[in-house]
């Protein structure tokens, strides 16, 4: 009969007690899936990295909100949903536990803002439904309409100008219709020449070069990559990437552009220092000398211009009589004339640029390729920077040729600027 009142007394004090239990619940929370109680009464459940949400998981607020989504180091970060008590709800991006990148916020009173997010303001593109019938879309800053936006009444009136903090600060002239408007913007476009050469004429042949250019093209096609059409592309591979088409193709293509433009030159296959070989060159003859490719780039009107090259270095292919770091200077002088320059290159001047049967293609391109399509993004604001691009090119190369080859980045751009949109 002791024994027995002394259970009963354990077992009423646990229950008591465990609406205030402390810890995880069940499962691994250290390394796994599991269920943990927070001190203020929140309860996750979800993937566990080093005794951190990482992964996927699901966070019950104590004040009744609830987040369902990605995770890194106990921050809600990624691609997530979150619901909160009074019916509002949020699905996007997440960074630092804040709304970042594209995302869609409902109101449960009415209306909706669907757009672009910086640390948890409406900031970017947006467009913003209000529950009387008005909606704006325009730029913001800070969680306020600021820039150029358009404001549509009920009534189909619209009002299209410059916003500053929230108020029309410079009205479209009264006589202007929305298209004429609109069409004193400039849309950019890219422009671009791919070059990829795997069967060479008097030289070693590559394996992948061609392919690596045919994959550039396809991505730039691609929604991500900006669904370039095929009028502002040309693809020289092969047996077509002679001196004469690329210098042709090159001032054709490039002097065609405005000054929003983008252009892009892509080069894979053999290269020496001071000099991208097309198919027709032998090491000597037919070079494109980088100073070439500088004249052409000088006399763009286009405002942005980028080059990638990954080209195969080879000591036997270099003249000893040639300063070693003369490729290197030379990129400097070429990128440091103007803020509109960018050049991220496979290799330092004295490294080899590998390719690798394993992935079917050049280490860099590899890697170059998967950045664009969405690996490289690091904000979650849906967009790869230049920045974030070569900071993911040059840690993948780097570690898988075991510090062997080392991408580079030179040039005045703007390292903020976006090169792809990650779908």
């Amino acid at each position: 009969m002791r024994n027995f009142c002394l259970s009963v007394v354990i077992l009423f004090l646990f229950y008591s007690n465990s609406s205030a239990f402390v810890g995880c619940l069940s499962g691994n929370c250290y390394e796994g899936y599991g269920v943990y109680i927070y001190p203020s009464g929140g309860r996750y459940e979800g993937d566990f990295q080093r005794a951190n949400p990482n992964g996927k998981g699901k966070l019950h607020f104590p004040n009744g909100d609830i987040y369902v989504g990605e995770w890194v180091n106990s921050y809600r970060q990624g691609v997530g949903k979150m619901i909160y008590k009074n019916g509002d709800l949020y699905e996007g991006g997440f960074f630092y536990s804040k709304f970042h990148g594209i995302g869609k916020y409902i109101f449960f009173v009415g209306g909706n803002y669907q757009g672009s997010w910086q640390m948890g303001a409406q900031h970017g593109f947006g467009i913003l439904n209000n529950p009387d019938g008005t909606s704006y879309e325009g730029s913001f800053v800070a969680g306020k309409k600021q820039g150029i936006g358009k404001l549509i009444l009920p009534d189909g009136k619209i009002t299209i100008g410059v916003w500053e903090n929230n108020q029309l600060s410079t009205p479209a002239p009264k006589s202007a219709s929305p298209s004429i408007k609109v069409e004193t913007i400039k849309i950019p476009k890219i422009r671009a020449l791919i070059i990829g050469v795997s069967d060479y004429n008097q030289m070693k042949k590559l394996e992948f070069s061609d392919d690596d250019a045919q994959h550039i093209f396809d991505f730039l096609q691609s929604e991500g990559g900006g669904s370039v059409p095929s009028s502002q592309i040309i693809l020289l591979k092969d047996q077509q990437a002679t001196h004469k088409n690329v210098m042709t193709a090159a001032n054709q293509l490039f002097s065609k552009a405005n000054p929003e433009d983008l252009i892009l030159f892509y080069f894979s296959g053999h290269g020496l220092t001071g000099a991208f070989l097309p198919v027709d060159s032998d090491g000597v003859m037919h070079r494109i000398n980088h100073e070439e490719v500088k004249a052409i780039l000088l006399q763009s009107p286009a405002k942005h211009k980028l080059v990638f090259a990954d080209a195969c270095h080879s000591g036997s292919f270099r003249s000893t009589s040639e300063n070693e770091s003369s490729s290197h200077l030379l990129y400097e002088s070429l990128a440091g004339y103007s803020g509109g320059l960018g050049l991220l290159l496979s290799s330092r001047t004295e490294e080899f640029s590998h390719e690798f049967d394993g992935i079917q293609s050049g280490v860099f391109s590899h890697f170059l390729i998967r950045g664009l399509t969405g690996e490289a993004e690091k904000n979650m604001d849906g967009l790869v920077s230049v920045n974030e691009l070569f900071d993911y090119v040059f840690e993948k190369v780097r570690r898988f040729t075991q510090n062997k080859q080392s991408p580079v980045l030179y040039g005045g751009i703007d390292k903020n600027m976006p090169v792809s949109v990650v779908r």
